[in-house]
C-alpha cells in the first residue's frame, strides 16, 4: 500500500522524465515491482557491503550518503532528498552496496525491485544513460572526498584510502561500459526510426508532388472541359495538401531524433572526458590513452584538443621521471603516455594545437628518458622518434601557412606562458637539459618563467 503521491513524482522526476505513458508509470508503482518504505531518524536504509540490486528513491525527508573506512570510522560523501535516487551502482554493478545511506530525519523511500526496473531501462534506455551520468559524478565526488582527506591522516589510513579509491577506478571502468552498452542500443534503436522516418518521408514527398502534379493536370483540362468537376479538384487539392503537412511533420520528427541523437553522443563523450581527466591523475597512462581514443571515436574527432591537452601539460608531464630499471610496469606506464602525446600530436588540427602537442611530445620524452617511441607505423612516422617530432615542428614554424597565421592571429594568442607546474619542473632541471628545454620552448613559441 502507498500513500505518498509517487506517480506525480516520477511523472516530473529529471531521471524518469521521459516515460509519457502512464500506464508505464502505474506498472512501476504496482506492489510486487516496487515498495514504500517509511524509515525513522538515525537508521540505515542500505548498509556498505550488503547484496542487492534495487534502486530507491526518496519521497519525502533526508538523508546521508556514509562510507565506513575501518575501525568504527565514516566520512560523509553526500546529503540526500527529496527526489533524490540512489542504489544505482549496486544495480548496475549486480554486487554490494558501495555506501550506507543512513536516514537524517524520517523518510519516505519507494524501493524498486532490481529485475523489473531493468526492463524499464531496456524499453527506455535514456533512463539508464541518465543513471550512468549520476554514478559517474557520485564515484567523482567520491574520489575527490578521500583524496582531500590524505593531509589530514597518517600514513596508514592513507595506505587505505589508496586501496579505496583504486577499486573506484574499477567501479568506474565498468561504469563506462554499461554506458557503452546503454549508448549503442540507444544507437541501433534511433537508426531504426531514423530509417523508418526517412523512407516514410520520401514516399510521402513523393506522393504529395504526384498528387500536385495531377491537380495541376486536371485543373488545365477544366478549360476545355468545363467546371462541372470542381468540386472533386478541390478535394483532390485538399489531399495534395494533407500529403505535403503529413511529409512536413515526418521530416520534423526525423530532425527531432536526430538530434536526441546527437545529444546522447554529447553526453558519452562528456563521461569520457571526464574519465580521461580522472585518468590523468593515476600513474598509467592505459586509462586516459583509452578515453582518448573513446572521445575521438564517439565524436567523431578530437573537438576540444586544447582542453585535453593543457590537462596532459598540467597533470602529467611536470611528473615524468624515467622508470626504473626492470621495473616494467612503470617501462609500459610511460610508453602509454608517449603514445598518448604521439596520437595528440597527429590529430592536432589548429596552429596552437600543433606547437602544444608536439612541444609536449617532446618535453615529457625529455624528462622520462624515452628516447624509443612505442608508435611507429606508417601513420605515426612524422613523430616516430624524437629527432622526427623535432624537425616537424621546426618545419611547422617555419611554414608559409604558419607565418600567414601568426600574422592574423591576436596579440594575446602567441607567444603563451607555460602551466607554472610545467615551467618550475624546467626550472629545476640540471643546466644542460634546462637549456635544450628553454630553446625547445622557444622554438614551440611557449613561455617559461624566468625566460
Amino acid at each position: 500500500m502507498k500513500n505518498f503521491p509517487w506517480k506525480q513524482l516520477l511523472q516530473r522526476h529529471s531521471i524518469f522524465s521521459t516515460i509519457h505513458d502512464e500506464r508505464k508509470i502505474d506498472a512501476l508503482l504496482a506492489d510486487g515491482v516496487s515498495e514504500e518504505r517509511v524509515y525513522a531518524k538515525d537508521v540505515n536504509i542500505v548498509r556498505q557491503g550488503d547484496q542487492g540490486n534495487s534502486l530507491f528513491v526518496i519521497g519525502s525527508g533526508s538523508a546521508e550518503a556514509l562510507l565506513e573506512i575501518g575501525g568504527g570510522e565514516t566520512i560523509s560523501l553526500s546529503k540526500m532528498r527529496k527526489g533524490d535516487v540512489f542504489g544505482e551502482m549496486a544495480f548496475f554493478e549486480q554486487g554490494s552496496r558501495a555506501a550506507t545511506v543512513r536516514t537524517k530525519e524520517p523518510c519516505t523511500v519507494l524501493e524498486i525491485n532490481g529485475p523489473e526496473f531493468q526492463k524499464l531501462v531496456d524499453e527506455f534506455p535514456d533512463i539508464g544513460f541518465r543513471l550512468l551520468l549520476l554514478m559517474g559524478e557520485r564515484l567523482r565526488q567520491t574520489n575527490e572526498r578521500i583524496l582531500s582527506l590524505h593531509l589530514k591522516t597518517v600514513d596508514e589510513k592513507l595506505d587505505l584510502f589508496n586501496k579505496r579509491l583504486e577499486t573506484d577506478q574499477r567501479v568506474a571502468e565498468a561504469e563506462l561500459k554499461a554506458a557503452q552498452t546503454v549508448f549503442d542500443q540507444i544507437k541501433v534503436r534511433t537508426d531504426e526510426i531514423i530509417s523508418s522516418a526517412e523512407r516514410s518521408r520520401n514516399r510521402l514527398t513523393f506522393a504529395a508532388s504526384v498528387v500536385g502534379t495531377f491537380v495541376t493536370i486536371i485543373i488545365g483540362l477544366l478549360g476545355l472541359f468545363g467546371y462541372k468537376e470542381l468540386s472533386r479538384v478541390e478535394t483532390y487539392a485538399k489531399e495534395s495538401q494533407k500529403y505535403r503537412d503529413d511529409a512536413q511533420k515526418s521530416a520534423a520528427a526525423v530532425d527531432t531524433i536526430k538530434k536526441k541523437a546527437e545529444d546522447a553522443a554529447k553526453g558519452l563523450v562528456e563521461i569520457y572526458r571526464a574519465r580521461f581527466f580522472d585518468a590523468l591523475k593515476m600513474p598509467s597512462g592505459d586509462g586516459a590513452r583509452q578515453a582518448y581514443k573513446q572521445i575521438k571515436k564517439e565524436a567523431g574527432g578530437i573537438d576540444d584538443l586544447h582542453g585535453l591537452l593543457y590537462g596532459m601539460e598540467y597533470q602529467v608531464v611536470p611528473k615524468a621521471q624515467p622508470p626504473p630499471e626492470g621495473d616494467s610496469d612503470q617501462r609500459r606506464n610511460v610508453r602509454d603516455f608517449v603514445s598518448l602525446f604521439q596520437q595528440a600530436a597527429l590529430d592536432a588540427a589548429t596552429p596552437r594545437d600543433k606547437l602544444d602537442a608536439h612541444y609536449l611530445l617532446l618535453v615529457y620524452a625529455s624528462l622520462a628518458g624515452q628516447s624509443d617511441f612505442p608508435e611507429k607505423e606508417d601513420e605515426f612516422k612524422s613523430v616516430s622518434t624524437p629527432g622526427a617530432v623535432r624537425a616537424a615542428l621546426a618545419e611547422y614554424v617555419n611554414s608559409a601557412a604558419f607565418k600567414e597565421y601568426r600574422r592574423s592571429a591576436p596579440a594575446d594568442e602567441t607567444p603563451r606562458t607555460a602551466a607554472k607546474e610545467l615551467a618550475d619542473r624546467i626550472e629545476r632541471e640540471p643546466g644542460k637539459r634546462r637549456d635544450d628545454l628553454s630553446e625547445l620552448s622557444r622554438l614551440a613559441l611557449v613561455s617559461l618563467k624566468g625566460d
